[in-house]
């Protein structure tokens, strides 16, 4: 498991509070402060049910992939199941907010969002996809290590037992 605290600590917030600004779901101007702060959550936690789920589906479909596969498919499937999750949720998300707003809907504007959702999606499955790789390389490593120093403890064992057999 990658520790993450981390990542999600910085980029939850920041995609929460920069997606809809970017894509335009958000208009400043229409809120007071009270309403933005409430707004800003709301996304955040949008972002955070994003993450979230985004990371379960990769800890679930990472072990139905054998090693000796090429790693291409793994990250292709992991990528579109994060992507259409974080496209229909963020979309739902968005049609809520759009009801509840002060914010007018425009196909635009909820087309923006889902393609900055997906972007933000599959750049996060792809870091996640680095750090699992390498965690598995730092254990294969290490299990290559000990499995060298047990072969030559054993070859060792059996200098040994050559030059005293008794």
């Amino acid at each position: 498991m990658v520790k993450d605290f981390q990542l999600r600590l910085l980029f939850i917030p920041l995609l929460g509070m920069l997606i809809p600004v970017v894509s335009g779901i958000i208009t400043y101007e229409k809120y007071t402060a009270v309403q933005i702060i409430i707004s800003n959550c709301y996304f955040i936690l949008t972002s955070f049910i994003i993450w979230s789920v985004c990371n379960w589906i990769h800890i679930k479909l990472r072990p139905m992939f054998r090693k000796v596969q090429g790693p291409f498919l793994k990250i292709l499937s992991i990528s579109l199941v994060s992507a259409l999750f974080g496209a229909a949720s963020g979309g739902a998300m968005t049609m809520i907010w759009f009801r509840i707003s002060k914010d007018i809907f425009t196909w635009d504007k909820f087309f923006a969002f889902i393609a900055f959702t997906i972007m933000a999606v599959l750049m996060f499955t792809l870091i996640y996809e680095v750090l699992f790789l390498s965690k598995e390389r730092e254990l294969d490593t290490k299990i290559v290590d000990e499995l060298d120093k047990e072969r030559m403890q054993a070859e060792l064992n059996v200098l040994n037992n050559e030059l005293d057999p008794h």
